[in-house]
């Protein structure tokens, strides 16, 4: 990789220099994919979604403008529309064809951490969409409250109130693993 920052890698992505944006996906894909899959929770959706951010970046890179806002910023304002589209497209998401009781004895994770596990993601995904973001950008991605405000379109003061709504609501939905947690 080179030491290229990601603002000079999409000024070569905006000149269609095809190399200058898979190093720069390559930088972000992990992040991206986690992302998108604790949205839909879904590894399939979570692929599809994910590629097509990509090619929406590739696209629609011209739209894109330095010093105005960063390319992570971006990206996942894309990733994040994508998803509100897909969600509202299906009505609602799909879940995995994985059985959560398989993946205990695989990894060691005790049932009763798995039904937790499977707990607060239900409980997550039936938050609503602006504080769900906002705990997975600053709580789960360890975004700034600033970056995640520039994403949601909203001010700091803001996401400090979607944060604490969002994590009072999942305390008091998930108050029956409280003497676990």
């Amino acid at each position: 990789m080179s030491s290229s920052s990601d603002d000079e890698l999409m000024i070569q992505v905006i000149a269609q220099n095809k190399d200058a944006f898979t190093e720069l996906m390559d930088r972000h894909l992990n992040a991206l994919y986690a992302f998108i899959y604790r949205f839909c929770e879904n590894p399939l959706d979570a692929e599809d979604l994910t590629q097509a951010t990509m090619v929406r970046v590739w696209e629609r890179a011209g739209t894109w403008r330095a010093g105005k806002v960063a390319f992570k910023t971006w990206l996942f304002q894309i990733a994040r529309n994508l998803c509100i589209d897909e969600f509202r497209r299906q009505s609602r998401y799909e879940t995995s064809d994985i059985d959560p009781d398989e993946l205990h004895q695989e990894d060691g994770t005790s049932l009763e951490q798995e039904e937790k596990v499977r707990a607060l993601r239900k409980e997550l995904s039936a938050l609503p969409e602006r504080q769900r973001t906002a705990l997975e950008l600053c709580s789960i991605q360890g975004w700034s409250q600033s970056d995640a405000a520039e994403i949601l379109g909203c001010s700091v003061d803001a996401i400090d109130a979607l944060l604490g709504r969002g994590r009072r609501t999942l305390r008091l939905r998930m108050a029956r693993f409280r003497d676990d947690l």
